[in-house]
C-alpha cells in the first residue's frame, strides 16, 4: 500500500510471517500469526523499517478500515497501542492482506 501527498509518502507491505514454520495451536495463536511489515516513509525526513508488528487479525482490521477510507466511509482507525494513526489512505493494502490469512 502506498499513499501520500506532494510533500510526503508512506508505503507499507506485508513481507512474510515472522515464524512461518509454526503451526497454530489455538485460535488467535500469536506466534503463528505475526506478520513482518516493511515500511518506507519519504519526505523531509525519510526512513524505513522492517518489523514483526501486526498479527493477521490486526492486519485484516486495518485493511477493512483502509477500504472504508478509500470509499469515503471512514470510522476511527483501529487503535493498537496508540503508536499508529492515519487521516487518509489508499486501498492497496486490502488485496495484499488476503495473501496472508489467519492460520
Amino acid at each position: 500500500m502506498r499513499f501520500g501527498s506532494s510533500w510526503s509518502t508512506v508505503e507499507l507491505t506485508i513481507e512474510a510471517y515472522q515464524f512461518p514454520e509454526i503451526e497454530p495451536q489455538s485460535e488467535h495463536d500469536w506466534d503463528a500469526n505475526w506478520l513482518v511489515i516493511g515500511g518506507k516513509i519519504g519526505g523531509r525526513l525519510s526512513w524505513s523499517f522492517r518489523d514483526p508488528c501486526l498479527t493477521t487479525w490486526e492486519a485484516r482490521e486495518f485493511s477493512a478500515w483502509l477500504d472504508d477510507v478509500a470509499h469515503a466511509e471512514p470510522q476511527p482507525a483501529p487503535a493498537h497501542d496508540g503508536e499508529l494513526s492515519f487521516a487518509e489512505a489508499s486501498k492497496g493494502w486490502v488485496e495484499h492482506c488476503e495473501q496472508f490469512p489467519e492460520r
